[in-house]
């Protein structure tokens, strides 16, 4: 069986927040979703993201073939 985690996401807020730098945010998702691909034990990475905000799938190929795992994004 797959093992699959589902990671939400806002890199751009909508609302006034305490936290709302963007580049900030964008790079805290990032790191955090390749912490998960290469130190978890889960088979695939979704991120869902629900600002609109794009991210490059890209990035994270080479470290997916390299972990043997997956990654899908909305973005």
């Amino acid at each position: 069986m797959m093992e699959v985690l589902l990671m939400t996401g806002t890199i751009r807020p909508f609302s006034n927040i305490k936290h709302c730098n963007v580049n900030t945010r964008y790079a805290e998702y990032m790191e955090n979703i390749k912490r998960y691909i290469m130190l978890s034990n889960f088979d695939a990475v979704i991120f869902a993201e629900n600002s609109g905000y794009e991210i490059d799938p890209e990035y994270f190929e080479k470290l997916t073939e390299e972990n043997n795992k997956k990654f899908f994004s909305n973005g």
